[in-house]
């Protein structure tokens, strides 16, 4: 049904280790392909997960593209979903992702990035409501707006699903973009 595809960065462990708790708790993770997606060679093995390894090939800069399409090569489910490590996203997202068709992608437009530690169960208490700005901070898509996108964070960003087939028929993410945030 869905793989997901864990971005993961050496200097985000703390965050990391937050987000995967979090997917643990989630209905049907055992039906999901997980797999840890590392900007270089990893400072910690998730269990369950995957690794998939890419090296920085442009003088050491990160490249997005490098990682996606890594991570999406390895994936075995139909659904991708592209996680930042240091992202949660709504559980409801996971549910909506599974029922996706041909040409659809789905973003998350409630998504959190973690600041700090806290508790799994204080971080499933508050998907109901605002989550506080004590341990996690808004990071919120925006979309196209009369055919232009602001500069800011864009839908791709963070937490978005879509179809395996749909993406490789694409050819994917350019390797032209270089450097953190270009993408975005």
């Amino acid at each position: 049904m869905i793989s997901i595809c864990l971005i993961y960065s050496n200097g985000r462990l703390s965050q990391a280790t937050q987000t995967v708790e979090y997917l643990s708790c989630l209905p049907y993770i055992s039906t999901y392909d997980l797999i840890q997606v590392c900007d270089g060679t990893p400072n910690f093995s998730f269990n369950g997960f995957k690794q998939v390894v890419v090296e920085r090939k442009n003088k050491g800069l990160f490249c997005r593209a490098d990682l996606w399409n890594n991570g999406i090569a390895a994936a075995k489910k139909r659904v991708v979903v592209i996680l930042d490590c240091d992202r949660i996203a709504h559980p409801d997202f996971f549910g909506a992702a599974a029922t996706l068709q041909h040409k659809q992608v789905l973003y998350c437009p409630c998504l959190y990035q973690l600041l700090k530690r806290e508790s799994l169960k204080s971080i499933v208490s508050h998907f109901d409501g605002v989550v506080p700005l004590t341990f996690a901070r808004p990071d919120f898509r925006v979309t196209f707006n009369n055919g232009t996108i602001r500069p800011a964070k864009n839908p791709m960003s963070g937490c978005v699903a879509f179809l395996k087939s749909d993406y490789l028929c694409t050819d994917g993410l350019s390797d032209d973009f270089v450097g953190w945030g270009f993408n975005d």
